[in-house]
């Protein structure tokens, strides 16, 4: 984790480091399909690495994020 611009052509596809953090079994060939696996609250630890990384990077007192799929539905947030 570390690439802040996160378009495909510029960074490396993120599914496996994320499947690795939320412990996923199996080989997911985007972070959509990962999405399509997960709760509401299932990519919460991914919203709080985020916020902590760039919390760690940029000066901001704090950093919210909130994750979504392609359909809008949100998969993760984290209030920091």
């Amino acid at each position: 984790m570390g690439y802040y611009n996160t378009h495909s052509k510029e960074s490396p596809m993120a599914q496996s480091f994320i499947a690795k953090e939320l412990k996923l079994e199996g080989d997911f060939n985007t972070v959509e399909e990962i999405c399509n696996t997960m709760s509401e609250t299932g990519m919460d630890k991914i919203a709080n690495l985020i916020s902590n990384k760039i919390l760690a990077n940029f000066n901001f007192d704090s950093v919210d994020i909130i994750l979504f799929n392609m359909a809008g539905d949100i998969k993760g947030k984290f209030n920091g």
